[in-house]
């Protein structure tokens, strides 16, 4: 059995490096040019915007990913979306590039949260890994979106420290909020649920995906919640974060202007002088 899965591991990695290079240049899964007005609106994405384009004011310099996790309901996509339009970097969200990866290899759908198994988490893990790996060689300049993003960076840094190889230069941020806001934000998302069944359906969630990390992680082995702020390395400083942002009172403009003004006094990003036009995607409303 043990061999079997490696072999199957083995073809899923061959598989991905080959395909790698198709599925960043995949159609975005939120581009604004191809949603339906319903679709923008799910996305939070202002479907009567009619500003067609705006000036890339900054670029990413000292950078190569910024890695963004933090809990379900904290703001991640749609702020990690606005920077990836600001700068002019590829947004890759994690989960849908799992899903587009085996719908394309497979010709299998990944359906809901519980049908992932102990291999496809790994499959998550190797693939942040690729990224982290290949980003500065391959010239490639992404905003990473994931659960484990920041844990992955973190590790991979140290490997690379330990046996002196190049890695991929890598900011980690970490959003949080409290849970009571998280819980308001999925009720959003998910209105047929109640609040006590939302509540719940997250707390297991969270739970379930920690006790199925620790089985790859040893850095979490006793960690009860990776995204605690608390948490701190050797030197005193955030585990697994460079930069964390308190989501829970602020809306989407006050959040991404927090991480921009990080991300600018840390030397990441700087003034664009050529001032290169990008797609406006519209404005973006809350964080709910």
């Amino acid at each position: 059995m043990k061999l079997l899965r490696l072999a199957c591991k083995t073809e899923l990695q061959r598989n991905f490096l080959s395909y790698i290079n198709f599925a960043f240049y995949l159609k975005k899964s939120y581009n604004t040019a191809t949603m339906s007005t319903e679709n923008k609106a799910h996305h939070f994405i202002n479907p009567e915007s009619e500003n067609p384009t705006q000036e890339q004011l900054w670029v990413p310099t000292d950078v190569d990913i910024i890695t963004i996790s933090g809990h379900p309901g904290t703001g991640k996509t749609v702020v990690g979306q606005q920077l990836a339009e600001m700068y002019g970097m590829e947004y890759v969200k994690v989960g849908d590039l799992f899903r587009q990866f085996v719908r394309e290899t497979t010709g299998k759908e990944v359906v809901g949260y519980t049908s992932r198994s102990d291999d496809m988490d790994q499959m998550l893990d190797d693939m942040q890994r690729l990224l982290m790996q290949n980003a500065r060689a391959e010239g490639r300049k992404i905003i990473l979106e994931g659960r484990l993003a920041g844990v992955i960076a973190t590790e991979e840094q140290e490997k690379a420290r330990q046996e002196h190889f190049p890695i991929s230069r890598i900011q980690r941020i970490l959003f949080i909020a409290d849970r009571d806001e998280r819980t308001r934000r999925v009720l959003n998302r998910y209105p047929t649920y109640s609040e006590e069944e939302a509540r719940r359906l997250t707390e297991e969630r969270e739970l379930k995906d920690l006790e199925t990390w620790k089985k790859f992680h040893p850095s979490i082995e006793n960690v009860t919640d990776i995204y605690n702020p608390m948490l701190e390395n050797n030197s005193g400083l955030p585990r697994f974060a460079d930069f964390i942002v308190d989501t829970t009172f602020k809306n989407i403009s006050e959040v991404k202007d927090s991480v921009h003004e990080w991300l600018v006094e840390s030397g990441s990003v700087e003034k664009n002088d050529c001032h290169n036009p990008i797609p406006q995607t519209g404005d973006i409303y809350n964080l709910s």
